[in-house]
């Protein structure tokens, strides 16, 4: 029996298995195996891979392999599943206004039972509010972080926030 509420664990694209379950379907339809053959290897002796994702550290960018369109609307799901608040967008002008809350890499020691009793709180870090804008570039996209004022952001958050936006798009 299987149990319709239970999700099985994700797994990592495999193209020799999707392009299997494609040619199975297609021959299922109707198609013959050495035309469902010629389709698959036609469709992708023309097409570079759609979300290859490079971040250069020189640059500060994110460069996808997709149109502008495509690249949107990841970058868009990328900021809504890596835990940004998504405060406005603009896609006229390819730009999503985010709070970011910088973290902090410094470990800290829990005070005892007195030193609890007569330490003030440590400040929590307030959120930072930084532009991410998508720009296009012919049939590629380039993705940057501004400031909220627009100008450069800081180098430290800015390479934070496009290596988690690179980490999260190549899993999409």
């Amino acid at each position: 029996l299987v149990d319709a509420g239970r999700v099985g664990p994700s797994r990592a694209n495999d193209p020799a298995l999707e392009d299997e379950m494609l040619r199975r379907l297609m021959m299922s339809l109707g198609v013959s195996k050495e035309r469902a053959d010629a389709m698959l290897s036609s469709s992708k002796a023309g097409a570079a891979p759609a979300n290859t994702v490079s971040y250069a550290t020189n640059t500060g960018a994110l460069q996808l392999n997709e149109d502008f369109d495509r690249a949107w609307r990841r970058v868009g799901l990328s900021l809504d599943r890596t835990g940004f608040t998504v405060e406005d967008r603009d896609r006229a002008a390819g730009t999503y206004y985010v709070r970011y809350v910088p973290y902090e890499t410094g470990k800290q020691e829990q005070p005892g039972f007195l030193g609890r009793l007569f330490k003030r709180k440590a400040p929590e870090a307030k959120p930072v509010r930084y532009r991410v804008v998508v720009q296009s570039q012919g049939a590629t996209s380039v993705v940057g972080v501004l400031t909220e004022s627009g100008q450069q952001a800081n180098p430290i958050d800015r390479d934070r926030i496009l290596k988690v936006l690179a980490e999260d798009l190549k899993r999409i």
